[in-house]
């Protein structure tokens, strides 16, 4: 399977990988746009302020 990816002229993106421990929280915060996550595993659960 081929993708490709396009993102609009003056944007970014960035890819991560992230093991949370079970019951795990962190504190309030921001990020600059939007976000999406991919749980392989388990539940997440998350909170929009």
């Amino acid at each position: 399977m081929t993708q490709q990816r396009v993102l609009l002229a003056g944007t970014s993106g960035a890819i991560g990988v992230r093991l949370i421990p079970p019951l795990a929280s962190s504190l309030p915060h921001r990020h600059p746009g939007s976000v999406t996550a991919y749980v392989l595993k388990g539940t997440l659960r998350s909170q929009l302020a």
